[in-house]
């Protein structure tokens, strides 16, 4: 049955019973994502994806100096997020349904600019050569979308979409502008037919 109160559809939305919670591994990840200091770097920022420097392509090179730059300052942060990709079990990011319209969703913030930043890794990654970085990379933006799968909320439904849009342009270049061995079109054709956002379509109507 479907929720009908506040107080119905918090206790739908907690993880069942018997799986793990790995909730407080991802809320630390991507805490760092929505802090001032990040925002701040954001907005001065001249990089493609989280600021508002041109969008590059792996078809042709780009001058990554002030990224790698960027991406040695927040190293240690993203490399939790990947991390907590490796984590199994599910996420229920904390959420005051009673609060309506009022409700907090810090979360989908963070996790949207935590997505841009692992964006920026993954072009500045493939000025190398190797793609196993870059397959890594994808592998993340998925888990790290997938922690909203759960929420009965249309904004955090539209977040995860986003999050998952920008996943499938990077692995269309890949497939594109990279030479890849069949074992790695296998784990990404796998990456692709995970992606599902129709399920969770009723699911984001209830909120």
């Amino acid at each position: 049955e479907e929720p009908l109160t506040t107080g119905e559809l918090a206790a739908w939305y907690a993880i069942p019973e018997g799986t793990r919670d790995i909730t407080p591994i991802w809320m630390a990840a991507i805490a760092p994502f929505g802090t001032p200091a990040f925002s701040q770097d954001e907005g001065q920022s001249k990089l493609p994806f989280i600021g508002p420097g041109d969008p590059v392509s792996l078809a042709e090179p780009w001058d990554a100096t002030e990224a790698l730059a960027f991406l040695e300052r927040y190293a240690e942060r993203i490399a939790a997020l990947h991390a907590a990709a490796q984590e199994q079990g599910e996420v229920r990011y904390p959420r005051e349904f009673r609060d309506g319209i009022g409700m907090l969703l810090p979360e989908a913030q963070q996790v949207r600019s935590a997505s841009r930043a692992l964006q920026l890794e993954f072009h500045t990654l493939a000025q190398e050569q190797d793609v196993a970085p870059l397959l890594a990379n994808l592998q993340t933006r998925y888990k790290l979308g997938e922690t909203l799968r759960h929420e009965p909320l249309l904004i955090s439904m539209l977040v995860r979409i986003a999050v998952h849009s920008m996943l499938l342009n990077d692995v269309r270049e890949l497939v594109a502008h990279r030479d890849l061995t069949d074992e790695q079109l296998v784990e990404l054709q796998a990456l692709v037919r995970q992606v599902d956002i129709h399920g969770q379509l009723p699911e984001a109507m209830l909120g």
